[in-house]
């Protein structure tokens, strides 16, 4: 691999590469094997400071690429040392990559979504060697879940497997794969934790106008649709942005 361009956001490192790199490397598989990306956005550092999950927290330390998910994470990134130029949108990430000849003629490996989802998938981008495995809620409770989960991954030999089971789910299987194939395997896909970004391409959750992204909104657009569920989890959030900025206005205060 080349010299990697870190940043740093609340203390997490960050790979400042813009998606286009991002996703010629994938292709050209210049990653050590089984290799996995996770893509932090605001609830991810909420968690992490929290000390929410501690596999959560050991999978951010493992993982190859740490790349910013969020435009306001890079807003906010002006308060570092050295702002994150790059956003790469898992949604993006994932469509495009998707889109692309290459996936058309290599092997895909989709954990997580239902069965209707990945066969939208499947014909929507006319992948023609496409594997789909969706584990049992709660799997990550259960170690024969999760053993059944690597076992899977490793025999598939995809080019390239999306974990779409949720966070910090898909981050903790991700660590979990990574470590116990590490050493043990000359070659394996690179895993992308994509959250809902399948929910996204099969239509089955519509994202957010354009526009609404660009203008750093889409947190809003998705609250409305989904209140119940996401607006707590969005306040949290918001208190959390908030006690960061404070922290680094006291910062540069009292180095004043």
């Amino acid at each position: 691999m080349t010299a990697r361009n870190l940043c740093y956001f609340n203390g997490v490192e960050i790979d400042d590469i813009p998606i286009e790199c991002l996703i010629q490397k994938i292709q050209s598989k210049a990653f050590p094997p089984f290799s996995f990306i996770v893509t932090p956005n605001i609830d991810h550092f909420y968690r992490l400071d929290v000390h929410e999950n501690a596999g959560f927290i050991n999978a951010y330390k493992n993982a190859t690429l740490r790349v910013c998910d969020s435009r306001i994470t890079q807003k906010l990134s002006i308060l570092e040392k050295s702002p994150i130029k790059n956003v790469v949108p898992g949604s993006d990430l994932t469509r495009m990559l998707l889109a692309s000849e290459w996936a058309r003629i290599n092997r895909i490996l989709l954990v997580g979504a239902s069965h209707e989802e990945a066969e939208t998938i499947r014909e929507k981008y006319k992948l023609s060697n496409f594997q789909h495995y969706s584990p049992p809620m709660g799997f990550i409770k259960c170690e024969h879940e999760i053993l059944k989960c690597i076992e899977l991954i490793k025999s598939a030999n995809a080019d390239i497997t999306f974990l779409a089971v949720g966070s910090p789910q898909q981050e903790i299987l991700a660590d979990r794969v990574h470590k116990s194939l590490t050493g043990n395997i000359n070659s394996g896909s690179v895993m992308l934790c994509i959250g809902a970004s399948f929910d996204f391409l099969s239509g089955k959750i519509i994202r957010a106008p354009l526009f609404v992204q660009k203008l750093h909104m889409e947190w809003l657009f998705r609250a409305l649709s989904d209140p119940k569920r996401l607006v707590p989890r969005y306040w949290k959030n918001f208190t959390w942005i908030l006690t960061y900025i404070s922290k680094k206005a006291l910062s540069k205060t009292n180095k004043h």
